[in-house]
């Protein structure tokens, strides 16, 4: 009982002003942010993506974000016949009004700490299907604000069923916001630190 784990705290007001005066707000099924590099496994990415889209041809998915993989990315884009489905943004200032017009948000890392991608979807009733990497599985309640799994046609599944069940979108939704206001107390987060400083 020697460790304590402190999640990062956003200013969930400021995102909520950015995602309101954000300049992109189109609406996607599936959102994508982050990195193109090999820990958040972009090629698993649109390898799950390129099955989803099988049953659902006319979703609409948006990539955020920019790495060292990105021609790779673009050519299995481009190899798939997805480009009609994907939408590369590159890097964006202010991706809060395409995040918050998301129905969900999609992760294939290899490895996370506790990212502030999901954090941010968290606030905005986003829910997330990822692979169940390390601080994911403390943010994720598997089939209450999400779903975690390391099987890709699991992660095809869950997607769907998200993407195409408005109630069950709505549930996850609810879920996610009352977990992030768990997570993010300021308060709490403020608090703990105290207690951790006062023992030194």
């Amino acid at each position: 009982k020697k460790s304590t784990i402190l999640y990062n705290v956003i200013d969930k007001d400021e995102l909520f002003n950015k995602s309101n005066i954000a300049s992109k707000k189109e609406r996607f099924d599936i959102i994508y942010l982050g990195r193109l590099t090999e820990q958040k496994n972009p090629e698993r990415l649109i390898s799950v993506l390129n099955k989803i889209t099988e049953n659902n041809p006319l979703i609409k998915i948006a990539i955020v974000g920019t790495g060292d993989l990105e021609e790779i990315v673009k050519n299995m884009i481009w190899d798939y016949k997805l480009n009609s489905n994907i939408r590369l943004f590159g890097f964006l200032n202010n991706p809060y009004g395409i995040l918050g017009n998301s129905k969900m948000m999609l992760m294939t890392s290899r490895w996370e700490g506790t990212p502030m991608c999901a954090l941010e979807a968290m606030c905005l009733g986003i829910p997330i299907v990822s692979t169940p990497t390390d601080g994911l599985k403390d943010l994720i309640i598997n089939g209450e604000t999400g779903y975690l799994s390391d099987d890709n046609d699991v992660l095809v599944d869950r997607c769907s069923e998200i993407i195409n069940n408005e109630e069950l979108r709505r549930y996850l939704s609810q879920n996610t916001i009352q977990r992030a206001n768990q997570i993010l107390d300021s308060e709490q987060y403020k608090n703990t630190l105290k207690s951790i400083y006062c023992k030194i």
